[in-house]
């Protein structure tokens, strides 16, 4: 039940990054989703390794919900708000890097919080 909330964070992120894609690249083609395939693979990771790493699930699904709202936004806010330009669908690879990066770094955080409550016990 604890990882269920995670699950739904993971399936809801990947309605909103889908439509997000669906919405700038306006497909016509079989051929637009194959190649789309990879870029939604690499925009779902970094919140996909959050939602199922099983170390101190609270805290790594807390990272996850940032990290999903964060790229949500801006996805959203790049697909829907201004006129879609050529150069848009690369959020589509800089956000997840950048997402990467927070990742990792929360992870860190939570190691080094680890090892330090657990020194002091």
């Amino acid at each position: 039940m604890a990882a269920k909330w995670r699950l739904i964070l993971l399936s809801l992120y990947a309605v909103v990054t889908a439509a997000a894609m669906i919405a700038m690249g306006q497909p016509e083609t079989l051929k637009w989703y194959l190649l789309a395939i990879p870029f939604f693979l690499w925009a779902m990771a970094p919140v996909a390794w959050l939602c199922l790493r099983r170390k101190r699930p609270l805290a790594s699904g807390i990272g996850a919900a940032i990290c999903a709202a964060a790229g949500a936004a801006i996805f959203g806010s790049t697909a829907w708000l201004p006129p879609a330009d050529a150069q848009a669908g690369l959020v589509f690879v800089f956000v997840p890097a950048y997402q990467f990066a927070f990742a990792v770094l929360w992870v860190a955080a939570l190691a080094i919080i680890a090892r330090l409550t657990s020194k002091e016990s």
